[in-house]
């Protein structure tokens, strides 16, 4: 949560070796979510595998589907939507069927995700569909997570709104803001805070405004995402490209000593990131102008 990856990794490192095989698979996982934090994709893919093959040998199914879960939202967001889809169908039925007390709340999950993809495939429709669905799981659900599955909601809507350049009803979506957080966090527990911080990228809201041409509105919302507010539940890893997309926020209203901090943060977060990035490579030509 303080942004310092390298040293998380190092924690994850010492842990592997401490703990009973059925929770390794979740510490592969957490070590490859901070590469992956860090633009360290390839490296991040093999630590999924490490995961999986872990869990394949020991027969731990639920890790698996964990895997699959994971894999659906980071091909969504890489823009690889069949094997989103692919993945997405695969890992909920096993998930609800071990814990049926949580049924609703992975069936939204399944629905978001699902609106998510066919939103960005351009099936505008179908996306549209899961709407009802994810409104009638919010309706009918117990407390625990009942949170989540509004998030899921509101942020699906708001998506559908830009889609449609309605950037107006996209910002009134989150009009009273969501805040909410696991349930618990324990080592048990550690998929559930992985879970927890997808997507990765959540900066719909921000992109609302900007897409209403209100930089100081997108500004703001950027902002919020860097700082843990004690007040509120919410406890999302910081994504680095908050820092980037912020940065080019800053240029945009010539506040450049402002834009010169935030690139530099995110290519320090981004130094090992994988070869041909188009976002290092546009922020390393920003910064060395704005540093002439």
């Amino acid at each position: 949560m303080k942004e310092e990856y390298e040293e998380a990794i190092e924690w994850f490192d010492r842990a592997i070796p401490l703990f009973h095989s059925h929770l390794q698979p979740e510490i592969y996982l957490w070590k490859g979510f901070c590469l992956y934090w860090m633009g360290r994709e390839k490296e991040w893919n093999g630590y999924l595998g490490k995961a999986a093959e872990i869990a394949s040998e020991a027969g731990y199914d639920v890790d698996l589907k964990l895997i699959n879960w994971i894999k659906a939202f980071l091909q969504y967001e890489r823009g690889e939507l069949d094997q989103s889809r692919k993945n997405n169908e695969a890992w909920m039925p096993i998930w609800a069927e071990t814990w049926p007390n949580q049924k609703f709340f992975y069936e939204g999950a399944y629905h978001f995700l699902s609106g998510l993809i066919e939103c960005k495939d351009g099936n505008v429709d179908k996306a549209r569909s899961q709407l009802p669905k994810l409104k009638s799981l919010h309706e009918d659900m117990t407390p625990v997570r009942k949170d989540w599955v509004l998030f899921y909601f509101k942020y699906l809507s708001a998506e559908l709104a830009l889609r449609k350049g309605s950037p107006d009803e996209a910002i009134a979506a989150f009009e009273e803001p969501i805040s909410y957080k696991p349930s618990f966090m324990n080592i048990d527990n550690m998929s559930i805070f992985l879970i927890y911080n997808l997507p990765c990228v959540r900066d719909v809201l921000p992109r609302a405004y900007e897409q209403k041409g209100d930089l100081d509105g997108a500004i703001a919302a950027y902002e919020r995402f860097l700082i843990h507010d004690p007040e509120t539940a919410t406890r999302q890893l910081i994504h680095p490209l908050y820092h980037y997309e912020l940065a080019k926020l800053y240029e945009r209203k010539g506040w450049e000593g402002k834009a010169i901090e935030q690139y530099q943060t995110f290519l320090d977060i981004w130094k090992d990131a994988d070869p041909g990035r188009a976002e290092v490579s546009d922020a390393t030509t920003r910064l060395n102008i704005l540093n002439q």
